[in-house]
Formats: structure tokens, C-alpha cells, sequence
């Protein structure tokens, strides 16, 4: 079955053409999956194995490819955040997302080392110009992939004056500290000039994109024996 199959025709003018030309009106809305999204004698739970595709998934569950609109309509979440990733992808999306390096210093940044600012390390001699800054975590966000290194000094000069701080931790953006959990997986606050508490986990930006395109891969499905008469109930209602 093609989801688009039953969707009534309307007239439409596209841009600024003079004409109105026919298009499915793909705003229809029906709630026949709605009904049966919280009744568990209609669906079952799944979980998407790495790399599978919508269709792949239809095929092995339903042997065919053509019911991958169920998923979307079944699950919200898919629905506006798209199919999970496989797990090289993952990384290749944080990698894009967050392309930068984060240089941390225990160190008080007050009022120095200010977005727009040109550092450079005196052992790795990376330079780079800070765009952002996270003083929470002691973080500069340096635009660009650089090789500065943990325990070097980084320099920056301003009206002839030479700011300096050294350097904790280095790192690709998005291997780098987003925030940090305590044991029950709540959000906790440090002292940047002490750095983390044993009792913390760091979790990454890397992280954080992973967990969320896991919690993709669990999905609500149409269970088989139930898959013909709610699809009939589907096209009744948009004909209707």
C-alpha cells in the first residue's frame, strides 16, 4: 500500500505561478493510529537493529517494504526527530554538529579570553579565535579543529596585554564535557576551579547524540494479525 495513495486532491498555487494546480493535500490529518497507539491488543514493541532501514524493517516484519508510513505515524518521536541513525553515522552527525575544539582551564576566566580573541598554545602551537565560552565548566570553544594539548599554556594578546591560562583538558568539540550526572542521571553543577567529582560522570556531546539515537530505535509497531484491519480503518477514514 503507498501512504499517499488516499489523499484527497486540492487545488494549490505554488510560488508565484498564475495557475492553481491539483496536489494531494498532504495536510489531512486522520486519528485511526491515535486510537490504537495506548491499546497494547493492537501493537507490540520493537527495536530497531542497527543500520535498518523504514522498508528494511516493514520487510522483515510485514514481508513487505511498503507499510515504513506506519512507523512514522505509530511513533512521535520518529516522526519529528527522523529515522535513527546507524551507529557510524552517529559519530559522523557529532562530528558535523560540533566540528570545533574545547580547551578547559581550572583557572577564573573573569572578563579575559573573550569570544573573538586569538589564542595560541606555546607547546602545540595551534592558534585558533575563541567563539563561544562555557565558564560553568572552564570551557573556551575555539573555532575549528585544533591540536592544542592538556597542561599547556594558551596565550592571548589583547592592547599589549598578554593573557595567559593553562590548559586542563583538550579536545574535539564533540568529545567534550556537555555536563555532568551524578548516580541517578541527574544534571550537577561544579566548581570549575576544581574540576569533577569522582561521584560524576562527564557526559559528551558524543554522548548525548548517541543516547538519543538509541531511544530512537525503540519503536511502537502494528503487531501482523492486526496490520490488515487497521489499515482498513486507515483508508476508510480518509475516504470518508
Amino acid at each position: 500500500m503507498a501512504y499517499f495513495y488516499n489523499f484527497p486532491n486540492t487545488l494549490y498555487k505554488f510560488g508565484n505561478e498564475e495557475s492553481l494546480t491539483s496536489f494531494q493535500d498532504l495536510s489531512v490529518y486522520v486519528d485511526v493510529i491515535d486510537q490504537i497507539k495506548d491499546d497494547i491488543n493492537f501493537y507490540s514493541d520493537y527495536t530497531i537493529p542497527d543500520g535498518d532501514r523504514p522498508d528494511t524493517v516493514s520487510h522483515k516484519i510485514y514481508g513487505t517494504p511498503f507499510y515504513y508510513w506506519a512507523f512514522y505515524l505509530l511513533n512521535e518521536n520518529i516522526k519529528i526527530q527522523g529515522w535513527p541513525l546507524s551507529n557510524e553515522n552517529v559519530v559522523a552527525r557529532a562530528q558535523k554538529d560540533f566540528p570545533n575544539t574545547t580547551v578547559t582551564t581550572t583557572q577564573d576566566l573573569t572578563g579575559i579570553f573573550l569570544p573573538g580573541q586569538i589564542v595560541a598554545g606555546s607547546t602545540s602551537g595551534a592558534t585558533g579565535t575563541i567563539i563561544k565560552r562555557r565558564l560553568d565548566f572552564g570551557q573556551l570553544i575555539v573555532e575549528g579543529s585544533h591540536d592544542f594539548v592538556a597542561n599547556e599554556i594558551i596565550t592571548s594578546t589583547v592592547d599589549d596585554i598578554i593573557q595567559t591560562t593553562t590548559l586542563s583538558a583538550a579536545s574535539e568539540e564533540y568529545n567534550a564535557v556537555h555536563h555532568y550526572e551524578n548516580a541517578s542521571g541527574q544534571y550537577v553543577d561544579i566548581d570549575p576551579a576544581v574540576g569533577n567529582s569522582a561521584l560524576n560522570t562527564e557526559i559528551t556531546y558524543l554522548d548525548r547524540h548517541i543516547t538519543s539515537n538509541d531511544n530512537l530505535k525503540s519503536i511502537k509497531i502494528i503487531k501482523p494479525n492486526a496490520l490488515n484491519s487497521v489499515i482498513s480503518a486507515f483508508n476508510a477514514a480518509m475516504r470518508s
